[in-house]
């Protein structure tokens, strides 16, 4: 049972370093606030020239972002 807590916990750890790491970094980076795809080389999305910085947005959508990312870089592990 206690290697089911440690395991529990470095797992819940991990995954608060990611979401913490993710914010920081993304922080500055343009999205669409419609369809929340990241600027990049983009001029404009959704039929607007509008983008907000990551920080900018809402913190629903902010964890979706973020959810989709951790998915993506952790599917192989799981």
């Amino acid at each position: 049972m206690r290697l089911i807590y440690q395991t529990i916990n470095q797992e819940l750890t991990k995954v608060k370093s990611y979401i913490e790491e993710f914010k920081e970094q993304e922080a500055n980076v343009e999205y669409c606030p419609y369809c929340t795809e990241r600027r990049d080389n983009k001029h404009s999305c959704c039929q607007e020239n509008h983008f907000v910085p990551f920080s900018d947005l809402d913190d629903q959508t902010q964890m979706e972002i973020i959810k989709e990312e951790y998915d993506n870089a952790y599917a192989d592990h799981k």
